[in-house]
């Protein structure tokens, strides 16, 4: 019964602290406000128009050929063809969304278009630029398959007589949007329809399916479900509307309705300022926040101002505290590890909160992008904010953010390293949580470890989407999605359940400049018939050794098999009975266990062939220690050390 009580009472929690923050912006403008805080017209853009040759001839050199060569490479590739089989492929249940891809990819290429052009001046790629234009406004629908059977509830081929507003719709509108601001005498010369095609398109697919409708999805009015696609699409629909919209009414009603919306996603961001989502969608979800504060900003010619909010400035270092090392951070949920984040949104954002390790980083990555002759990365706003500031930007060498520990209490995700300033040595990262968290994987207590910021026991991350990845109800049965392809255990034949309920709880953490301990009791992650009394799991991560685990466990009884997993990127070689070793960089590395309590057995499993989990390589493995005895309670040990 004291089990019963306690689920119960984390469910309520949940549920009413989701909501629990400040309006802040509709707090600093209501309605009535907008018309005499917000600039009308484009005075308020801080770029100018592709006629203001001056300022884009004086781009640095160095970014411009780039830019401009990438400008070429499009030019010289037509736009991907989309047909109604990739939509029909999507719906057999075994393929990749390439609808998705497709889309995107045609957006990707008007962008590179519109910068080529900018920077060069010269009308070489305005032809291709209009090509790329016509091409997205004829499309039939901008939205991929997921966004479809959220909203509609069916998949195949789009819906005539409904539309549906997605990300993917959003950043059609808002490339298009740009493409009318920058180019729109010279579309007026090429033919005015390009200009009547443009607006027509966004008004009816994005402004006014916004404005008029109140069931989408990420709008949260009718739900407490919060996604990561509300600042993202809001954003886009700001920039659509102040670029586009010419109705003072709607212009005013779309404006106040989007920071409604932005208001909802601030409300249910934890006081630790983490993303649930991981350090992938963080760009997404907070960076697409911070985006719309700096166009309120720009419009309200800085009447809108909320940088000095502490939750904010939080949000924004979570991502420098999820770094490991070079492109990976510390991924959970349905996120990759290895991301390249855009320079420029992170040093803005450092900039206007008051965050020096936020601005370092963004001056590192732009460095770093110049090197790899890669510099420009994320959307048209970050990508020109990037070839504007790249003077404040570049001015510092900066510094990869290498702290020693980071600690989320609210979001229970902890974080630590060997050595404070250094990739040396090992990485540790747990997050805590519970199974109804965004794109969660029903992977509640599990843990990463890195070696010289190289993967060694990982989190396999998000899987190319399917029928079955979007579909609530069958997405766990993908081997990803399973708590037994985590490190964690499976307990009497029970993976850990999905739900707000099922959760990790007691944790308590300490750290030292020797050591790092965590402890929390894994009990409530797993369903009540697998008769669990105590499943204590413990971390110590010594920051010279490695990391030694714990599991100290109780159960009602023995009615299934029980064994613990560990996932890893590195072969697993058997040295002898107990012990594992592991090779990566050139480097030795163990895995101890208690040899006469154990068999150890070692899987493989393919990932070259989809599109996210290739990016390990060929293979994961799966270490699975099972016990040689039935035990109903016990003290298992195990450890990763180096050599």
């Amino acid at each position: 019964m004291k089990r019963f009580i306690s689920i119960l009472f984390v469910g309520i929690f949940v549920n009413v602290s989701l909501f629990g923050g400040q309006s802040l912006l509709t707090k600093e403008c209501d309605m009535e406000a907008i018309p005499q805080l917000f600039i009308e017209g484009h005075s308020w853009v801080n770029f100018p128009k592709f006629d203001d040759r001056d300022y884009w001839n004086a781009v640095p050199e160095e970014v411009k050929q780039l830019i401009i060569a990438d400008g070429q490479k499009a030019a010289a590739t037509p736009p991907e063809v989309l047909t109604g089989y990739d939509y029909l492929l999507f719906k057999q249940g075994d393929s990749y969304d390439k609808v998705s891809q497709k889309i995107l990819s045609k957006k990707n290429r008007l962008e590179t278009l519109i910068l080529a052009e900018l920077l060069e001046g010269e009308g070489h790629f305005i032809d291709e630029i209009s090509n790329s234009v016509w091409d997205l406004c004829a499309l039939g629908n901008w939205t991929g398959p997921e966004a479809q059977y959220l909203q509609t509830g069916k998949l195949g081929l789009p819906a005539y007589d409904k539309i549906v507003v997605d990300e993917l719709a959003g950043e059609i509108a808002g490339i298009l949007s740009w493409a009318y601001y920058f180019f729109e005498n010279e579309f007026n010369e090429i033919d005015p329809n390009l200009t009547n095609w443009i607006v027509s398109s966004v008004r009816n697919r994005f402004l006014k399916p916004n404005l008029d409708k109140y069931d989408l999805f990420w709008m949260c009015y009718r739900t407490n479900s919060v996604t990561y696609q509300t600042p993202w699409i809001s954003y886009n629909w700001l920039l659509a509307n102040l670029l586009i919209e010419k109705d003072n009414q709607k212009r005013q009603q779309s404006i106040y309705k989007a920071l409604e919306c932005l208001d909802q996603f601030y409300k249910q961001m934890p006081s630790d300022g983490a993303c649930s989502s991981g350090a992938e969608i963080w760009q997404y979800s907070v960076g697409k926040y911070f985006q719309s504060l700096e166009l309120l900003e720009l419009v309200s010619v800085g009447e809108i101002d909320i940088y000095n909010d502490e939750v904010l400035k939080k949000m924004g270092e979570f991502i420098c505290y999820t770094h490991i090392s070079d492109n990976y951070y510390f991924n959970y949920s349905e996120c990759s590890p290895g991301l390249i984040l855009p320079a420029s949104l992170i040093f803005r954002y450092g900039k206007k909160v008051g965050s020096n390790i936020m601005m370092e980083y963004g001056s590192y990555l732009a460095r770093k992008g110049l090197e790899t002759q890669k510099p420009l990365n994320g959307d048209l706003f970050n990508k020109l904010n990037y070839i504007t500031g790249f003077d404040e930007l570049t001015d510092s060498e900066g510094s990869e953010p290498l702290p020693a520990n980071s600690y989320f209490p609210e979001s229970q995700i902890i974080t630590a390293r060997s050595e404070a300033g250094t990739n040396e040595g090992f990485f540790f990262g747990f997050k805590g949580g519970h199974n109804d968290e965004l794109a969660n994987q029903n992977d509640a207590g599990n843990f990463v470890l890195y070696a010289n910021g190289k993967p060694f026991i990982v989190d396999p991350g998000k899987v190319g989407k399917t029928v079955k990845s979007i579909n609530y109800n069958e997405r766990y049965n993908i081997w990803a999605n399973q708590s037994a392809w985590h490190n964690l255990p499976t307990i009497n034949g029970y993976m850990e359940s999905k739900g707000a309920n099922h959760r990790v709880v007691g944790i308590e953490q300490s750290a030292s400049d020797r050591d790092v301990k965590v402890s929390m009791n894994l009990l409530y992650a797993y369903d009540l018939k697998a008769g669990i009394n105590k499943w204590e799991r413990t971390f110590d991560f010594d920051r010279k050794r490695g990391l030694t685990i714990t599991d100290d466990f109780e159960l009602e009884e023995i009615k299934g098999e029980t064994f613990v997993s560990f996932i890893t990127v590195s072969e697993p070689q058997i040295k002898k009975p107990g012990e594992l070793t592991f090779t990566i960089d050139n480097e030795k590395y163990s895995f101890d266990y208690k040899a006469s309590d154990f068999e150890v057995f070692v899987e493989e499993v393919e990932t070259s062939s989809d599109v996210y989990l290739k990016n390990w390589g060929s293979n994961l493995y799966r270490i699975v220690l099972k016990p040689k005895s039935h035990q109903r309670s016990g003290r298992w040990n195990y450890s990763f050390t180096k050599g």
